[in-house]
């Protein structure tokens, strides 16, 4: 089943903000390198107020604010941003 998916917003896998190479040990304790997602703190203010602070891989940051007080009822479809 190699169905391909479509997205609205698509994640980018390329891009090197997301990711951090680092240097650690497998199963067999072999010294490996790899990479690993970088998480990072976002937060959303509304008014001035702050909201929350989330935890992001950072790409889209503006869809998820905006998702987050969608989904929160602090803002509505027709609202101007």
């Amino acid at each position: 089943m190699n169905k391909k998916i479509k997205y609205l917003v698509a994640p980018n896998p390329k891009d090197k903000k997301l990711t951090k190479d680092i240097t650690g040990f497998d199963e067999s304790f072999k010294r490996i390198k790899t990479k690993v997602i970088v998480e990072k703190d976002l937060t959303i203010y509304l008014n001035n107020q702050e909201i929350v602070t989330l935890m992001t891989v950072g790409d889209h940051p503006k869809y998820l604010a905006v998702g987050y007080l969608l989904n929160q009822n602090m803002l509505k479809f027709n609202d101007q941003i």
